[in-house]
């Protein structure tokens, strides 16, 4: 699968293609304030030169835009996907899914600087073990050809305690976490 401008179009990808991946049955923590959630707003590249756009919506929502190659139609597909910004216990997630959603996909935020942060996706292997294991409240969903979703229990103390750990205890995929610089800085809201 080819990997895409974030991780969180590669969460949108890999669930409609069949990969295996990790989802939330509802949202966990609480917001962050606009001014938190502002943070986020730019432009900002990954080191594949790629580059997304985030604003931020009147309902302290992020709308992250990137375009997107479409190799069989041979122009440049837009993306949109609004994300909420949120914390367990210190540890900053972004959601994508909408209010009325029961799955929502999820990144966690490791910020490096002022104009530089670090995203991590769940490891959907290591989530299903740990289910398996009762250390998360959840359960896995098999698919077709061996893939599987693991969706999560997101008012659960269990999940809600492994969510907030500090360190990333295997839970993520360290060595496909992107890393993205911001190149330039939205003041507006929309």
């Amino acid at each position: 699968m080819n990997r895409l401008i974030t991780p969180l179009c590669f969460i949108v990808v890999a669930c409609s293609l069949g990969c295996d991946c990790v989802v939330l049955n509802g949202r966990i923590g609480e917001p962050l304030s606009q001014a938190e959630t502002s943070f986020f707003t730019g432009r900002w590249t990954n080191e594949e030169s790629e580059v997304v756009d985030v604003r931020l919506l009147a309902d302290n929502k992020l709308i992250v835009g990137s375009l997107v190659w479409d190799g069989k139609k041979k122009e440049f597909v837009v993306q949109n996907h609004k994300v909420t910004a949120r914390r367990v216990d210190g540890v900053t997630y972004l959601l994508l899914g909408a209010d009325d959603d029961d799955a929502y996909g999820f990144v966690r935020i490791g910020r490096i600087g002022d104009n530089e942060l670090k995203m991590f996706l769940p490891d959907p292997g290591a989530f299903r073990t740990a289910v398996q294991n009762g250390e998360v409240d959840g359960k896995v969903n098999p698919r077709k050809n061996d893939h599987f979703t693991v969706v999560l229990e997101s008012q659960s103390h269990l999940t809600q305690r492994v969510l907030s750990r500090k360190e990333l205890r295997g839970l993520y995929k360290a060595d496909d976490s992107q890393t993205m610089r911001r190149i330039k800085r939205w003041e507006d809201k929309e």
